[in-house]
């Protein structure tokens, strides 16, 4: 399985973008091959950006990427909400400083400041405007070296979310880009096109699998008990 994302990555820090699936029960070890896909690029010169969904969340808007921001996950003065002035700062750790990008990001976000003008749009300009905001953003971070995005367990997905996800996937086979995103087997049907996609099934170690991952840890001193 990692070779195979390895070669993928190869493939997408060429400029041939690839989406690979990775399905499994849970605990089976997906997030496991998260960690080792993001060690595995550590040492190159690309950057990551890790988003997780949670249970619950799929009546919740954009929260994977709500929950990414840093005051979120620490106590604030202000309880943790979130400001246009934050969102403009997450950005900019990536690089990006396009007013729209951010004034967008804000409105979806529900960020205190927005610009509620937004609230006259329709749905559909709404989602207009943030598909093109969504390819400006990742131009701006691929423009010098490439990109891991991984979406952990999309089974919990919300629906702004997932169109957005959708964009990305549209958008991965023009650019650096390797998009891992992982679920429960079944969850993604429909979620890209057949041949968009690479699937990774996890499934249980057989026999001869099982022995290596005890050798792998068992004391050397002790081998000969296996």
């Amino acid at each position: 399985e990692l070779e195979r994302i390895g070669q993928a990555w190869t493939a997408a820090a060429e400029g041939k973008g690839r989406i690979l699936v990775i399905t499994g029960e849970a605990g089976i070890g997906k997030s496991r091959m998260l960690r080792q896909v993001r060690r595995m690029i550590h040492a190159e010169p690309a950057r990551s950006l890790l988003f997780q969904c949670l249970p619950g969340g799929v009546r919740s808007t954009l929260h994977p990427l709500l929950n990414s921001f840093p005051q979120r996950r620490s106590e604030t003065a202000d309880g943790g909400r979130l400001t246009v002035d934050m969102v403009a700062a997450q950005f900019a750790r990536q690089g990006i400083q396009d007013p729209d990008v951010i004034d967008i990001f804000s409105y979806l976000l529900g960020a205190d400041g927005r610009n509620e003008a937004l609230a006259g749009s329709s749905p559909k300009v709404i989602q207009q405007r943030a598909r093109q905001a969504l390819s400006k953003a990742l131009s701006v971070i691929c423009e010098e070296t490439p990109l891991v995005i991984a979406v952990e367990d999309i089974h919990w997905i919300d629906p702004t979310s997932e169109h957005l996800l959708h964009e990305v996937a549209r958008l991965v086979p023009t650019l650096p880009v390797l998009l891992i995103v992982t679920c429960r087997p079944g969850s993604e049907a429909g979620m890209f096109d057949a041949d968009a996609a690479e699937h990774i099934s996890l499934g249980p170690l057989d026999r001869d699998e099982t022995r290596l991952a005890i050798a792998a840890r068992w004391p050397t001193d002790r081998q000969d008990a296996l």
